[in-house]
């Protein structure tokens, strides 16, 4: 039962994220659409998208032995990062000024900001793993403490 638990919380996480990125996005208009553009492109270079969802991917393939590799395969094909860069431009539209978009942008272009960017995907990478760690902790302890109240069955 608990290790049905965890694959399910595991596959809708995933499942949530995948919904999530094909959802149409609010249309921004202007140069600000443009700064925000330019400033996904310094943070997110072309290929670090899909390295998330190949990330994504690669996570619920243990909860998953009998699937073949062509499925994974075709799943990580249909997503792009003008998927999330859509996604993404209204969140920065809303919460981001033009002068911070701007400063945003003169940072990552500085010799410290490529460094720092340089190193988020690893930074991503294993922050994922250790969420994913402590949300498993979480899941099982408290399928624990409900067995234990006697909650299950």
């Amino acid at each position: 039962m608990k290790n049905f638990l965890k694959k399910a919380c595991i596959f809708c996480l995933g499942l949530i994220l995948v919904i999530s990125i094909a959802q149409p996005a609010i249309s921004v208009e202007g140069s600000k659409t443009e700064k925000i553009q330019e400033l996904l492109e310094l943070t997110m270079p072309e290929g670090r998208s899909e390295e998330m969802v190949t990330l994504v991917i690669n996570s619920m393939k243990p909860s998953f032995p009998g699937v073949p590799e062509e499925f994974w395969s075709r799943a990580i094909s249909k997503f792009s990062s003008s998927d999330l860069n859509d996604l993404l431009t209204p969140i920065y539209d809303q919460y981001f000024s033009d002068e911070e978009l701007d400063a945003m942008i003169e940072f990552n272009r500085s010799a410290i900001g490529q460094s720092i960017n340089s190193k988020m995907p690893l930074v991503t990478q294993e922050s994922y793993i250790a969420g994913q760690r402590w949300g498993e902790r979480i899941a099982t302890e408290v399928l624990e403490e409900l067995a234990t109240e006697g909650f299950t069955q």
